[in-house]
Order: C-alpha cells, then structure tokens, then sequence
C-alpha cells in the first residue's frame, strides 16, 4: 500500500513540475504620486470585460491571473490608458509611457512596432516643418509635396505593419496589427490580409466588425444605388433619404455633428455649393450622426446653414454606408446612384464642376 501511495505521490509531482504555468503577472508604475489610492482597470479590449481592478500604492499596482490564450488588453487609468497584450509571464507597464509594454515576447514586440511606427510619423512631421519653411513655394506647391510625402509615410507604415504581422498571423498581435493598419488599407487589401490570418485573428469581434463596415462601403461604392435611411426633419416629422434622392436631381449629402470640428471647417465648402448650384438644379443636405438634437438645432442656428437637415437619432445612416468617421459628404446622381463619397474640401467644387459646366 505505501509503495502504490509513493508511486501516486511521484508521479503527482512529475506532473505538477512538467505541467506548463499559464500565470500572468502585470506589473504598472506611475509616476505622479496623485494617482496613490486612484484605481486602475483591467479591461478586454475585444469584448470591454472588465478583467479584474487594483488600487495604486506607493505609485505601483499589479495584477496576476491566469490565461490560457493571449488576448488584447487595455489598463485604464482616469484618462491615461494603455494597450498590452495580457499573456503569460511577466508584463511590464509603465502609464507614463503607454507605448512601451515590455517583459514578454508578444509585448516586446508590440514596442518595437510602436517605436518603429513613431519614427515614420515623426519623419513625417519633420518634413511638413521643412515644406511649411520654404516660402517660395506656393500653397498649391507645398500641398503637393506633403501629398507626397503622405503617400510615403503609408507606405513605409504598410511595409511595417505587413513584416511583423508574417510573423503573427494567429495570435493577439496579429489582431494588433491588423486592427491598427485599417486605417490605409481599402477594403480589398483589407479583406486579403485577414484572409492571410489564423482562426484567432479571423474570429476576432473587432476584425469581424470591420469586414462588416467594409461590405457596407462596397455596397455603397461609387455606382451602386443610395441606402434608404428614416430620419427626423426640424419639427421632428419622419422622414426619409428618398425623399430629396433619387428624385431626378444631383443631390449633396453631408453626413455631420455640431461637437465635430473638422464637420464645422467643411461647412464653408458646402455652403459656396448650395449657392453656385441650387439653381441649377442640385440639392443639399445635411444629416446629423452621432449628436444630441438641441445641439444640432444650435449649430445650425450658429452656422447660419439654410439648406435642409435630416436628424437620425440611430446608428442606421452610418451603418449603412459604412461610415466610420464623420464628416463624410457623398454625392448622389439624379437616379441615386452614388458618383463619389466620402468629398472633402475644394474636392466638393471640383466634382459638381464636372456636372454643372
């Protein structure tokens, strides 16, 4: 009997010492000694669970668990925050340096991403100084050259992105990645990188959500036929986008929001529009996205904006179209067919030239 309870005992043991740990322990520091006492949250970035909490000691907090899968994590602090990969080992936080996750092979990995990729954007700015110095160029020249330099900038941050993520197709990172190179990828390129994924990326939530966005813009592409949306006009009635498009007339359409400050820059544009070319027969429209009614009814007022809004208390219009940032001006044929979207600027001009010559 002992020697069956010795036999059981030993091979407990071997399994114990050879059995793989999945132990993390997340190890955050922050400097400004007001944060002592303040709390700091762990958070699932795919799902927003709240994964555990811990209040801030003599400037140090820590956290520890156990994971069997690597996932994309966030600490949030009052307004600092930072973005980490939560696996096994040991991880390093600093809040006062939320770009450098250190400790373990995926975090590391995700600074060495993040120091390349401040590089490309500080390159970039140094350029933009250096154009801005050159007073004998004109506005028209220097745009032109930032344009350029802009298209640079994408493609050594496409080069980058695509090298690390080679390396991690099937793992938090890769999802990382990917969902922090969206941003420059079309649709297309988009869909062929998570085609490239493993089941982990491919099964993420936020990449899903995205590929979703993505269909929508396809279906909303130039040359396809406007998306109906309900809305709600000045004095609240229901109304619908099919109720200015499709109507036999050019119509401008300005998805936008009263707290949006680059909506408000694109106003001026729209207005010289609706002045030039109401006669001649295009019609303008703004709909309100993502804002509070009194507040649109305010910018309006403030704006002095005399063409017709459409208020859409919903996600329904943006989901539609697959916007994802606003403004976001979309200009429809007399049969509402869609001839280009997403117009900024003098590009607004320029297209409504091409139809009223």
């Amino acid at each position: 009997m002992k020697r069956i309870l010795t036999i059981l005992f030993v091979a407990g043991l071997w399994a114990a010492c050879s059995s793989p740990t999945n132990t993390y322990t997340v190890k955050g520091k922050v400097t400004d000694p007001a944060y002592n006492g303040e709390t700091v949250y762990l958070i699932n970035t795919e799902n927003r669970n709240l994964l555990d909490s811990a209040v801030i000691a003599q400037g140090e907090f820590t956290f520890s668990g156990q994971i069997d899968t690597a996932q994309m994590a966030l600490l949030r602090l009052q307004r600092l925050h930072s973005n980490f990969i939560l696996e096994k080992g040991e991880i390093l936080i600093d809040m006062n340096d939320t770009e450098a996750p250190a400790g373990t092979p995926l975090n590391n990995t995700m600074s060495e991403i993040n120091a390349k990729s401040s590089q490309i954007q500080n390159n970039f700015r140094a350029e933009i100084e250096k154009v801005k110095s050159q007073t004998d160029l004109s506005d028209e020249e220097q745009e032109e050259i930032l344009e350029k330099n802009f298209e640079k900038l994408k493609q050594s941050f496409d080069s980058l992105m695509n090298s690390y993520f080679q390396l991690n197709k099937d793992n938090a990172l890769g999802t990382w990645i990917i969902l922090n190179w969206a941003g420059i990828l079309t649709p297309e390129k988009f869909n062929a990188v998570v085609a490239q994924a493993g089941n982990q990326v491919k099964n993420s939530k936020a990449i899903q959500q995205i590929q979703e966005k993505n269909r929508r813009i396809e279906l909303t592409a130039p040359g396809k036929l406007f998306q109906d949306f309900k809305a709600e006009d000045k004095d609240g009635k229901e109304i619908s986008l099919s109720d200015y498009v499709g109507k036999g007339k050019y119509t401008l359409v300005d998805f936008w929001a009263s707290w949006c400050g680059p909506c408000r820059q694109e106003i001026p544009y729209i207005a010289k529009a609706y002045k030039d070319y109401q006669k001649k027969g295009l019609i303008v429209i703004g709909v309100a996205v993502w804002d509070k009614k009194e507040d649109h009814q305010k910018a309006v007022k403030d704006l002095n904006i005399t063409w017709p809004q459409l208020f859409v208390p919903t996600q329904e219009a943006t989901e539609l179209y697959g916007i994802s940032g606003i403004p976001h001006i979309i200009l429809f044929g007399p049969d509402g067919t869609i001839i280009a979207r997403d117009l900024r600027g003098k590009a607004i001009d320029e297209e409504l030239q091409k139809i009223y010559k």
